[in-house]
């Protein structure tokens, strides 16, 4: 059996055998002697190295650890979405704290150095331009590109620095500060980041569908050599096969952490700290998803996904259910409030386009309202529009197929508190109850996912069978 330890120094991962338990080895990374521990039976093969009081290493320590430093080969598996946005939730709240630092002490570092990098180039240029009386044109554009370089440089190890922290604490849950400033193969990265957001731009110049099969191909590049120190063309390659059979998934789970980063910019441009609350969210539905692609660990991964008991009402004297379903996780319930926010959207806007047409019309033939009544006519209309078309979406499909189209993905339906078929007037009472400020964070109290309109309606989202 393969033992899989962690450097409490250097926070690398070794792999050695069971004949290796009880010897002192240095670690080939920091030069830490070392004992390999004993495996613990009830834990999950992983198991943090015990330093060893002084000494030198043994000859055979010296000897061994190389060879056993080389990472086990990466295992293509299948990624569960929701499973993945679940998880990532509950690492999100046991390490609030410390993934909000993460986030602060990488844009204050980034902050500091674009000031100084600033501040040099400037007081460069002017020196510059005093020395050669103005003329030094082309001189200042490579002086320019200089100083942007350094700072795109220094702005892709911060953020290789970041993944490297959200890596770490998803597979162990143990994660340090200092993890953000030790980043290695950082050209590749560079490389890796740049190849990735120009094939994802010239994907969304030919059209939405290659830029968004650019993205979800090379979505796992980055992480790779952060995680496994590939090289550029290496990490492309690997990503692709990673994707191949997950596209679905890998989907589902950029669109949460998409969602979850403009949420965070919106946030973040009203206070700060409600940005940096909600920013490492999204690095780690990412993290958690490649962990899962590539078959490794994640830490407490058992305590992530309980048995969710199905709730009745209390006080009820009405049947119950023989065999109670499992009501849908607060992950399928956020991917679905995400995939019919999208799908909303796409037909609000298809509306409103075609009121500004039909509005278009009739001022060309005179019979639009006056120049004053235009402004409060559009706001009642869009209004209007933004009621009517939700309303419609969630009653009809939900009333006439139990699903909405993010159920389908999802594998979910609507049910009444019995486990039967919920009557048209639950179906319109649980779509109006959608619209009371602040519902969608009504789920994230109580021990089960249901929200506002679940309860007032007598109506829960369960896992179909």
């Amino acid at each position: 059996m393969s033992i899989e330890v962690e450097c409490l120094r250097c926070r690398g991962l070794l792999h050695f055998d069971d004949a290796a338990v009880g010897q002192q080895v240095r670690c080939p990374r920091c030069a830490t002697v070392l004992t390999v521990p004993s495996p613990d039976p009830w834990s999950a093969n992983v198991v943090p190295w015990s330093v060893a009081a002084s000494g030198p290493a043994t000859a055979r320590g010296t000897q061994r650890a190389p060879r056993q430093i080389e990472p086990e080969p990466i295992e293509f598996r299948q990624l569960d979405a929701t499973k993945a946005i679940e998880c990532a939730w509950r690492l999100y709240k046991e390490n609030l704290g410390k993934c909000t630092l993460s986030v602060l002490a990488v844009l204050l570092a980034l902050l500091l150095f674009v000031l100084l990098a600033g501040s040099g180039t400037w007081v460069l240029l002017d020196k510059l331009d005093k020395a050669t009386g103005g003329d030094s044109h082309a001189l200042n554009v490579w002086i320019i590109v200089i100083g942007s370089a350094t700072i795109l440089l220094f702005a892709s190890w911060q953020f290789m620095g970041l993944l490297q922290f959200n890596i770490r604490l998803a597979r162990s849950g143990v994660a340090r500060l200092s993890d953000l400033f030790v980043g290695r193969r950082l050209l590749s990265f560079f490389l890796v980041y740049g190849a990735v957001n120009i094939a994802t731009t010239l994907g969304l110049l030919l059209g939405i569908a290659p830029g968004v099969i650019a993205m979800l191909a090379f979505f796992a590049a980055p992480l790779l050599v952060v995680d496994r120190k590939m090289s550029a063309g290496s990490a492309l390659i690997c990503s692709v096969r990673l994707a191949r059979q997950n596209w679905p998934n890998i989907f589902l789970l950029m669109l949460a952490a998409t969602c979850v980063a403009l949420v965070a910019m919106i946030l973040g441009s009203f206070c700060l700290v409600l940005g940096l609350v909600a920013a490492p969210y999204s690095l780690l539905v990412m993290v958690v998803g490649y962990l899962m692609l590539t078959g490794q660990r994640i830490a407490n991964m058992e305590r992530f996904m309980p048995a969710i008991p199905y709730a009745t009402l209390a006080a009820s004297n009405r049947p119950a259910f023989v065999a109670p379903p499992r009501i849908a996780s607060r992950g399928k319930r956020l991917v679905n409030m995400m995939i019919d926010n999208v799908i909303v959207n796409i037909l609000t806007m298809g509306m409103l386009f075609m009121v500004i047409i039909a509005f278009e019309y009739l001022n060309a033939r005179n019979l639009a309202p006056g120049p004053g009544d235009p402004p409060v006519l559009a706001l009642l209309i869009g209004v209007l529009v933004g009621f009517f078309v939700p309303t419609c979406y969630f009653i009809l499909t939900e009333g006439l197929l139990q699903r909405s189209p993010a159920k389908f993905i999802t594998g979910t339906k609507v049910v009444n508190v019995h486990g039967q078929r919920p009557t048209w007037r639950q179906i319109a009472g649980r779509t109006l109850a959608r619209f009371i400020p602040f519902e969608p964070f009504s789920f994230l109290f109580g021990p089960e996912a249901i929200g506002w309109h679940d309860s007032l309606s007598d109506t829960r989202v369960i896992d179909e069978a």
